[in-house]
């Protein structure tokens, strides 16, 4: 179902690969075309990692972390992963062509073996009217049972976490559900649930196109999205 409005904070794509060169600097064609898309130039970091050895010991590594954090989007490339993380979704139309922009320049000069790809959703439903957990018309009453019968009880966070494999689609899902409290660790006040849908494909290979696995992804997070929902949250956000 298509909506005029969301409640999304945030929208992740990431793939995961081993490009080491990315340790030693990023290609200035990908660094261009990554400030064309959020506005801003390339900032590094340099991130420590600790391996343990099959000795026991262990060994310190440093890993340059290449980012460009727009005020609507931010890119992040190192030599295992690339992030495109988006603040202002609109619709998939709009988001979906920059990752394949940003995807398929990382192919044209890395040509990388991906090992992984995932798309995250995170919806904080949020109202500033209303009692704090008065969301039994808007949210399926399975996710809110539990925390309703113990919100007399002084509630400071309720989280459920539910691992999903779609094994048609070869999909994972890691769905994060409830009131997380942003005020944590003082009582749950405001009225915010948060509908977290983070999934993912496992694979081995050079993908020839980002496109197809996108749309899978996104079919698996709008399907649990309005498995979730009732259907006076849809007419909010219509």
């Amino acid at each position: 179902m298509s909506y005029s409005t969301n409640f999304l904070s945030q929208v992740i794509f990431q793939a995961n690969f081993q490009i080491a060169s990315l340790d030693n600097g990023i290609h200035p064609i990908l660094a261009a075309l990554c400030k064309e898309k959020t506005g801003v130039d390339v900032t590094k970091q340099n991130n420590r990692a600790i391996n343990i050895l099959p000795t026991g010991g262990a060994e310190t590594k440093l890993h340059s972390r290449w980012t460009f954090l727009g005020k609507k989007l931010h890119i992040v490339i190192q030599s295992d992963l690339l992030q495109v993380i988006t603040l202002k979704y609109t619709s998939y139309e709009d988001y979906h062509p920059i990752i394949s922009d940003i995807f398929n320049k990382v192919k044209e000069i890395y040509n990388p073996i991906v090992t992984r790809i995932a798309l995250r959703y995170v919806n904080n439903i949020s109202f500033e009217d209303g009692s704090t957990f008065e969301f039994e018309t808007l949210i399926k009453p399975v996710l809110l049972n539990a925390t309703l019968e113990y919100k007399d009880f002084g509630l400071t966070r309720s989280i459920g976490v539910m691992n999903m494999f779609n094994s048609t689609e070869n999909i994972n899902t890691n769905f994060t559900y409830g009131f997380v409290n942003p005020q944590f660790p003082s009582k749950i006040t405001k009225r915010h649930f948060v509908l977290d849908f983070d999934c993912s494909m496992n694979l081995n290979v050079v993908i020839d196109s980002i496109k197809p696995l996108l749309l899978k992804l996104r079919e698996q997070v709008n399907t649990l999205f309005e498995k979730s929902i009732l259907e006076d949250l849809r007419t909010k956000m219509k």
